[in-house]
């Protein structure tokens, strides 16, 4: 792979200055008033893959029959905004596969990001922050994520400045944090975030990382956040708090978020069977509210802005 010769610009809407504002102003009605601001939602159940480590899984192969028409999801949207929601991630399933629902959450929400498998190319009128699954380089992605994942990422989101790698850590690939800065830089991304490997209750699984494993990846990423600060989308805070793992009794992403699926019903931010003894998630460590994470906000802000 060569350097990126091709680049599309990711022109977000709106100052950091006033994104700042609103984001800690909304933090601050929720830590006094519980008013919670911001939600992960399921906008389908379909996917193109059947990636080994999907934290949703359990449900990998459902294919509803009937999913909210556009006209309905822009109702529940409007809805969320009436309830104070002013941040949205938008998950599933593949959310590629509901470029009407992206764009019409694009139109209604002050922040709005995506994580997708990069099967399909989500279109640049969608001018929001993108993660971008990719587990290393061609080998082990089509390993865990199927064969010809990497080159099809490749084709949809090289140069493409809204994309940010995602990489999913597990015990066959930990040792690719260094590689995945090469592959950022060759890219032309923005950049790249990293996430662990997490179970479910009761699961045994050789993809599950050990407790000295997760340390070598603690020293891996702070020696390539150190060498590649403007391309490590991941705070020194981030990293030591993904790689203990056991903070499921303060985990604001998963008491302070709204998490949903696509009936509307509550469920956890994985899924209703994770071990968050094992979490493998960095979102915890990000999740501004009220005075007392106002450090977390410009972090926050990069996450979605770049």
């Amino acid at each position: 792979m060569v350097q990126s010769s091709r680049i599309y610009p990711f022109r977000p809407e709106g100052s950091l200055l006033r994104h700042g504002f609103q984001l800690f102003w909304a933090s601050l009605k929720e830590g006094l008033f519980g008013r919670r601001y911001k939600m992960a939602i399921d906008i389908t159940d379909r996917c193109t893959n059947h990636c080994r480590h999907c934290s949703n899984r359990e449900r990998g192969d459902a294919r509803q029959e009937e999913e909210p028409t556009p006209e309905q999801w822009e109702e529940r949207f409007d809805g969320y905004r009436r309830r104070g929601i002013i941040s949205v991630i938008m998950v599933g399933g593949e959310p590629a596969l509901r470029p009407d629902v992206l764009l019409a959450a694009h139109r209604r929400f002050l922040h709005v990001t995506t994580i997708t498998n990069g099967q399909i190319k989500i279109p640049e009128s969608f001018q929001r922050r993108i993660y971008v699954s990719l587990d290393g380089p061609e080998e082990i992605t089509g390993r865990l994520r199927g064969r010809g994942a990497f080159r099809r990422v490749l084709a949809n989101y090289e140069g493409d400045r809204r994309a940010v790698l995602n990489c999913v850590l597990t015990a066959e690939n930990h040792q690719v944090v260094g590689t995945m800065m090469e592959i950022v830089r060759e890219m032309g991304v923005a950049g790249v975030s990293f996430n662990l490997y997490g179970p479910n209750i009761g699961e045994q699984s050789p993809l599950i990382l050990s407790r000295e494993q997760r340390r070598e990846i603690e020293q891996q990423m702070l020696e390539a956040r150190s060498k590649h600060r403007s391309l490590f989308f991941m705070n020194r805070r981030m990293i030591r708090w993904l790689c203990d793992g056991r903070h499921a009794d303060r985990c604001l992403w998963r008491s302070r978020t709204v998490h949903q699926d696509l009936r509307e019903t509550p469920r956890k931010c994985y899924s209703d069977t994770f071990d968050c003894d094992q979490c493998g998630c960095h979102s915890g460590a990000v999740t501004c509210t009220g005075l007392n994470n106002l450090l977390s906000l410009p972090m926050f802000l990069r996450l979605f802005f770049g």
